[in-house]
């Protein structure tokens, strides 16, 4: 970048890593260099455009090797899980990142029973995957792999369904690893038929593959065979990554809809809306982005290129997480539906 813009390199670290919001002037330069629009809300601790900083699991790390650390029981271990869970929907992704990979570290030398590595495999998949670029499709394949042999050696099919289903969730994305995403999710499909949440995220992710590969026939069964599985697990009230209420089922079923470029896509944001209690602003993110993504398959590319920008420009950055670079990523790479 420095021979490119012709400043001095040393400067450009600083600016880099400085804590300070970069001039607008380096960001102009940066965004003409590589190609993409840099959200002027996320350059508080780099200018990587969607990084998420490994610094958060390094610093995590190194309070462990500081700090004096006694084992738990399991039952302290499953409160600390469910808490996880559900803070996971309402805290940004580098401060959860650096909380559970202390705990990662922490549970590693207690991994003597199948109920320990079912612990793990949950906590793997809530930290998600560390990465230096949200396009690392590698580094995000590797790492959900790595959560689903933990989670075999747990000897729970709950948790090995789980796992699957919430790990390909995580990887339905154009830029992630979209072959990893169906093989999960088809693993865990097959695995039970009993009705779950770990079958349902699964199910989620199915259709959001075949959408992502226009085979709109096979996304619409997928998601109507998630319907009937909600229609068991779902919830009103309860919110954690280990539950699905209702307004996050209408999130999951708009991002689909929006990726099949289906008109339905606005009343069931409108609903999500309705449900949506307002400390998930987040979420709400997530719909925006949705309907961004939809003016996108419409053939309003410019349209929904602003209102992603937009949207994501709103919420604070310490509220952003992978799933919404990734999803800001693939509004500014899409191309319209064929119906």
């Amino acid at each position: 970048m420095s021979r490119r813009i012709l400043l001095d390199k040393g400067y450009l670290s600083r600016i880099e890593t400085s804590p300070k919001v970069a001039p607008e002037w380096i960001i102009d330069k940066y965004e003409g260099e590589l190609g993409v629009d840099i959200s002027r809300r996320t350059l508080l601790g780099g200018l990587a455009a969607g990084a998420v900083v490994p610094s958060a699991v390094t610093d995590a790390v190194r309070r462990m090797f500081e700090e004096e650390t006694t084992p738990i029981g399991l039952d302290s271990w499953v409160e600390r899980m469910e808490r996880h869970a559900t803070d996971a929907l309402t805290v940004g992704a580098a401060e959860m990142q650096t909380r559970i990979a202390a705990d990662l570290i922490n549970i590693r030398p207690q991994l003597a029973n199948p109920q320990m590595w079912a612990i793990a495999s949950r906590l793997m998949v809530l930290h998600g995957a560390p990465l230096a670029d949200v396009a690392d499709a590698t580094a995000t394949a590797r790492w959900y792999q790595a959560a689903v042999d933990a989670a075999d050696r747990s000897d729970d099919t709950t948790t090995q369904v789980w796992v699957r289903g919430r790990s390909a969730l995580s990887m339905a994305h154009p830029s992630t690893a979209l072959s990893t995403c169906q093989q999960l999710a088809a693993e865990a499909a097959k695995m039970s038929e009993t009705a779950t949440v770990g079958r349902l995220m699964a199910l989620v992710s199915l259709a959001n593959a075949y959408a992502l590969n226009s085979n709109a026939p096979a996304a619409r069964a997928s998601m109507d065979q998630a319907r009937r599985v909600f229609d068991a697990v779902g919830t009103t009230s309860e919110a954690s990554d280990y539950t699905m209420p209702e307004w996050r089922m209408h999130v999951d079923t708009s991002l689909v809809l929006a990726r099949l470029g289906d008109h339905h896509a606005d009343h069931v944001q409108q609903e999500a809306l309705r449900t949506m209690p307002a400390k998930f602003a987040r979420f709400a993110t997530h719909l925006e982005i949705h309907r961004g993504l939809a003016f996108t398959k419409s053939g309003d590319r410019v349209e929904g290129i602003a209102h992603a920008r937009k949207a994501l420009a709103q919420l604070p950055a310490d509220r952003h997480s992978v799933a919404l670079r990734r999803l800001y990523n693939e509004v500014l790479t899409a191309t319209p539906a064929t119906q």
